[in-house]
């Protein structure tokens, strides 16, 4: 099986390679450059400190495990950003919204953690970000399959006619 992160390509520098491989690079900048407002920091940031606070208290993953039964909410884990993977920050905050109720019910019982529970104004900006970066992750894993030609999505090869075909 292929890694599916790679950290390196190498290629015959074609120049439909190195235009795809700078487009993927400029969506991540554009993405970054789109999470660049205060509101969208402080709920990315909330999301970040919930995941800290699960992820370094064993006491605290108890807790939510017994708070997803209760809530009859999926036994997931939280899931960590990686800065340099924009679709981490989607599948984070996608994560954190399915299991709000729990964490929420896990963080308002200790005073210390009550700050980090989630505002309807805080749940209003991650909905949005969903919503605005699900379809990008949808069309950029479409052109990522590793079992099926992906090339095609992009433009529509020419039949011997001269009309474009209808395989994609």
């Amino acid at each position: 099986m292929l890694n599916p992160n790679p950290v390196a390509i190498t290629t015959d520098n074609g120049s439909n390679i190195v235009s795809a491989v700078q487009s993927k690079h400029r969506l991540h900048l554009a993405i970054g450059h789109g999470m660049q407002n205060s509101k969208i920091t402080r709920a990315i940031n909330i999301c970040k400190k919930n995941v800290a606070a699960f992820s370094y208290s064993w006491k605290r993953r108890r807790e939510l495990a017994e708070a997803q039964v209760q809530l009859n909410l999926p036994a997931h884990q939280l899931i960590t950003e990686s800065p340099t993977r924009w679709g981490s920050r989607l599948q984070m905050v996608e994560r954190v919204l399915e299991q709000e109720r729990a964490l929420a019910k896990v963080l308002s019982a200790d005073k210390k953690t009550r700050p980090l529970v989630l505002t309807w104004q805080d749940i209003e900006v991650l909905e949005a970000i969903q919503r605005a970066l699900k379809p990008l992750q949808e069309f950029t894993d479409a052109l990522s399959g590793e079992g099926y030609v992906t090339l095609s999505y992009v433009r529509p090869w020419p039949t011997p006619s001269g009309t474009p075909s209808s395989h994609t």
